[in-house]
């Protein structure tokens, strides 16, 4: 298996557990997390909001602490998912060290090639002005996108369009993905997945 396959192969099944995995998609797991913080944002201000001098749902004392515990604890256990360390779950963290073990299929080349997208957009662009002769001003999507792609991994990787190279590699902003762990860690999250 060449580096584009494995490079296509990894990325399904990162996108599976961003997305497509029914139960325990990230976004999904995401999602529901900032959902249930704007639904307790809005109840409580509705309790800030509630007329105070006649008895009412929203601001009674035992229904207005199980909504709070109920918030906090909905939103530790979140976290909690999400930066689960087991390699049994689909978590951030999980998915953040298997691209760390991958990095190196991550190449401007698959990068922007992976879905049939020319590596050279601009002797594609060249080829079909050529085909095109009719002067209709359209130009396939595919090589607009890797042009888009090219200077977007340009960002990834610190070079600009006078140095690419097919082998170009993402660059860590702060150097590599140990120090972006560490940063998980600084929030006070290393030992939840022991809770």
């Amino acid at each position: 298996m060449d580096g584009l396959e494995r490079f296509c192969t990894k990325r399904r099944e990162w996108l599976k557990w961003l997305e497509d995995d029914p139960v325990h998609a990230l976004n999904t797991q995401i999602h529901d997390m900032m959902w249930c913080d704007v639904t307790y944002r809005t109840l409580n201000e509705a309790r800030r909001f509630a007329w105070r001098k006649r008895p009412a749902s929203s601001i009674a004392p035992l229904l207005g602490e199980l909504i709070d515990n109920g918030y906090v604890a909905a939103q530790i256990l979140a976290v909690c998912k999400l930066v689960d360390v087991r390699k049994d779950v689909i978590s951030l963290w999980r998915l953040v060290q298997d691209i760390k073990a991958h990095r190196d299929l991550i190449t401007r080349e698959s990068y922007v090639t992976f879905d049939n997208v020319p590596y050279d957009y601009e002797a594609a662009k060249q080829q079909w002005y050529r085909i095109r002769a009719d002067g209709e001003m359209w130009v396939p999507r595919e090589v607009w996108t890797s042009q888009v792609f090219h200077e977007c991994f340009d960002k990834l990787s610190g070079t600009t369009v006078s140095n690419r190279s097919p082998a170009d590699r993402v660059k860590c902003p702060s150097g590599d993905f140990v120090s972006q762990r560490n940063r998980l860690a600084d929030f006070g999250l290393r030992g939840w997945d022991r809770l």
